[in-house]
């Protein structure tokens, strides 16, 4: 959904990324929710990969 949304923005209305991103974050919730995951154990999952990324994106700037 995603690739889809970013594709349609950029190459279609030529907008920034922005809101693909956020439309991509919204369907991958509510189908994490679908599963069964809670919303505390979706945060977390952002958190954990937002901590695991933050050092890369330190380093390159």
């Amino acid at each position: 959904m995603m690739i889809i949304a970013m594709a349609i923005a950029i190459i279609g209305f030529e907008a920034s990324p922005h809101v693909p991103l956020i439309i991509g974050a919204v369907v991958a919730g509510v189908i994490a929710m679908l599963h069964g995951y809670s919303w505390s154990a979706i945060e977390n999952g952002v958190y954990t990969g937002i901590r695991m990324a933050l050092p890369a994106i330190v380093l390159s700037s």
